[in-house]
């Protein structure tokens, strides 16, 4: 699962080779709503395994995103 959630991370993290430009709004909302079609598409028959994929992706994107897990 961490790997397959490693594919993502450059969608959800700026790269630190990545030109300094102004962020285009549009153009975030396009990665984050990718970003969520990709999570929606990882399912688990069980829904007990769903719950626990839901919430390692959630941790998974908070801790790229450098927040605290609560």
């Amino acid at each position: 699962m961490d790997s397959v959630l490693g594919l993502v991370s450059p969608l959800i993290q700026d790269q630190s080779d990545q030109p300094e430009a102004e962020e285009d709004p549009e153009d975030f909302a396009e990665e984050q709503g990718m970003v969520g079609r990709f999570i929606h598409l990882l399912v688990a028959e069980d829904p007990d395994q769903q719950y626990l994929v839901y919430t390692f992706s959630k941790c998974f994107v908070l801790e790229i995103l450098g927040c605290l897990f609560m």
